[in-house]
């Protein structure tokens, strides 16, 4: 297979700790997806090889989907170790191959490029190897490097030894390579129970009828999205649920966070959703400002879209960019936005904004 081969251009370097203190531990609290988690261990035991793609929104739980996927007996007898490559914080090519020499333990060789070390050591090796390859859409829209990382994961996949998970946003996997999806889709919200359980556990809130009625209503505007579900919860250990409806309606999304210095994708669904909407020009973010005002959708919108905003220039283009990077979802012929990301578009990006830039 050709393969480009990089430069080792000088750029940030990527150290076994930067890795190693990117790496979320698995949650303790995790619950609603025992059905993925079996079809994800049923594809990964098969004897022939085969490679899994965990897909969905920001928020979703796919990181924590590939951790307790890999913590199974069943994987770690086959795997005995997985390597896990938070690619939020490896821009390309080059990144994407420093991070694999550090999580495999290689060292430098007078003489020999970091490609050339890698790709000789996953030749000559015998033993299974499972990578997950987290966040990938990081190096997949970074700038210009999509031809080269395509390349890349494309040649690691040839590797008969390696097994691959990848997590990422979108409705596809990286590359042309043969990704099993798991749940044959979007990774999909919790079930109303799960969404429940969740947050009973972690918040430690006892189960009371007042209680259950407060949270349904504040499950309503989150959707059942698992990252917003956990952060409602933590809040509801120094905040009741009445304040915490009022704090809801006053602050809505801002109200979905952890208190840290910098914000990160696994602690603020605000910073979340503000990453992929910054990849698109001003008019899909027209396109999504004038979305959030639908929390039903627009059915059949591939025949009924442009009719409805013929204002938006390409807007059938507009929305597979959307789509890829799961601003939005397609249910049934269906475009929807979750509830937390339409709530967040129509502070952000709203539709006076919109009228504005049409005139």
């Amino acid at each position: 297979m050709g393969v480009s081969q990089p430069q080792d251009t000088p750029q940030k370097r990527i150290t076994h700790d930067t890795i190693h203190f990117a790496i979320p531990a698995p949650p303790k609290i995790f619950t609603g997806r025992d059905a993925l988690i079996n079809e994800a261990v049923e594809i990964l035991c098969r004897r022939s090889q085969n490679h899994l793609a965990i897909l969905g929104p920001g928020g979703i739980g796919k990181i924590s989907l590939a951790l307790v996927i890999s913590n199974t007996p069943e994987v770690q007898a086959k795997y005995q170790k997985f390597h896990f490559l938070p690619c939020d914080i490896l821009e390309d090519q080059n990144g994407l191959i420093q991070g694999l020499i550090q999580v495999l333990g290689l060292h430098m060789q007078e003489g020999k490029s970091q490609h050339a070390i890698l790709y000789d050591y996953l030749q000559i090796n015998q033993n299974p190897l499972l990578f997950i390859l987290d966040n990938f859409e990081t190096p997949w829209n970074y700038k210009n490097a999509r031809t080269e990382v395509k390349h890349f994961i494309e040649k690691i996949a040839d590797f008969s030894s390696i097994t691959l998970i990848v997590t990422m946003k979108g409705m596809e996997g990286p590359g042309d390579i043969a990704w099993k999806i798991l749940g044959k889709s979007q990774i999909p919200t919790l079930s109303r129970e799960a969404a429940r359980e969740a947050f009973y556990q972690i918040s430690r809130k006892i189960k009371t009828e007042d209680n259950s009625g407060k949270f349904d209503h504040l499950n309503e505007q989150l959707d059942c999205v698992p990252l917003a579900i956990r952060l409602i919860a933590q809040l509801a250990k120094k905040i009741n649920l009445e304040n915490l409806l009022r704090r809801w309606n006053e602050l809505e999304t801002k109200i979905v966070s952890e208190s840290e210095a910098q914000p990160g994708k696994l602690t603020n669904v605000e910073f979340s959703i503000e990453l992929s909407v910054g990849l698109f020009d001003p008019t899909a973010k027209d396109l999504l400002g004038a979305l959030s005002y639908l929390p039903n959708g627009v059915p059949h919108w591939n025949q009924t879209l442009s009719k409805m905003l013929p204002e938006v220039p390409e807007s059938e283009i507009k929305v597979f960019q959307l789509l890829d990077c799961s601003l939005v979802l397609e249910k049934s012929e269906a475009l929807m936005m979750l509830a937390p990301v339409r709530e967040y578009i129509l502070v952000r990006y709203n539709i006076s904004d919109f009228c504005h830039n049409q005139k």
